[in-house]
């Protein structure tokens, strides 16, 4: 039987040899490079998101854990929760104090008063009071706070009586005369939100994403229905903020899921200021 001869040009043959192969043209090369280009284009939007959504959910769930250290103080509190105070300290001006410095246990600024609380202790604390959106993220060393006060912290929904705000039968006025008494007396402000006096737990938002607007993206520890010069909600998830409500639960909204919530301002229903991650102001 004859053998067939093999064919150096093929490569099944044993004798074949790929530089026999010609080289890949530039045109080739070039279809190949856009390939990879529109494939990439088309996955780092869906990675984005993917990593914006992981952002929020995580934001949830922090605020959540905010939430129960809520309501363990009201329940050691006669239903109240404590929330931005002004204090005097001796021979100095009125100083605020965020919300946030009620429930964590950080020490004092030296000569301040200790406001701290150990409802949100363990490892960690600090940084579940920012959106894992802001730069101050991850803060854990407490000499970065301003007077150790943590006003860098989501924002609480704000009623001062002195700025026209509404709902002030849910406010109350505590002062060092009480029962049991304050130590931190208050200073033209409020201290306590009575969380059984809010009609509608269910869609009063307490608790938001927030930003000044001065510094976009940054968490502020206030946030107003509408347009002030402190701070606002900030739609820091995908044109939404996350927000917590008295009753325990959290969710991101839209500006218009917003819009329609109970918290009230004079005659406007809703929240009706918002800033954007372009640091665009929008008035609903």
């Amino acid at each position: 039987m004859k053998s067939i001869p093999s064919c150096p040009s093929c490569p099944s043959c044993p004798s074949f040899k790929r530089d026999n192969l010609p080289p890949f043209t530039l045109i080739e090369l070039l279809v190949v490079i856009a390939i990879i280009a529109v494939l990439i284009a088309i996955l780092l939007p869906a990675l984005s998101r993917a990593k914006e959504i992981a952002k929020e959910v995580q934001c949830m769930s922090q605020m959540k854990q905010i939430g129960l250290a809520f309501i363990q103080y009201a329940a050691d509190n006669g239903n109240l929760i404590a929330v931005n105070s002004t204090y005097y300290k001796l021979n100095t001006a009125p100083r605020a104090m965020s919300w946030a410095r009620w429930y964590i246990d950080l020490p004092p600024y030296s000569g301040d008063p200790d406001t701290s609380g150990d409802y949100l202790g363990g490892p960690g604390q600090r940084t579940v009071l920012n959106c894992p959106t802001s730069p101050n993220y991850g803060m854990t060393d407490s000499s970065l706070d301003d007077f150790r006060r943590c006003l860098d912290v989501y924002g609480i929904y704000q009623m001062k009586s002195g700025n026209g705000y509404e709902d002030n039968y849910i406010r109350e006025q505590v002062s060092e005369l009480s029962d049991p008494p304050n130590p931190y007396p208050c200073w033209n402000s409020y201290c306590y939100y009575n969380l059984q006096m809010i009609r509608n737990p269910q869609d009063w938002m307490l608790l938001s994403d927030s930003s000044q607007v001065s510094k976009t993206g940054q968490n502020w520890n206030t946030v107003f229905a509408l347009k002030t010069s402190t701070a606002t909600v900030y739609l820091a998830h995908i044109n939404k903020a996350v927000n917590l409500f008295p009753d325990g639960h959290a969710k991101p909204n839209n500006i218009y899921e917003m819009s329609q919530l109970s918290n009230q301002h004079l005659s406007t229903k809703g929240l009706r200021y918002f800033l954007t991650k372009n640091g665009e102001e929008i008035i609903f």
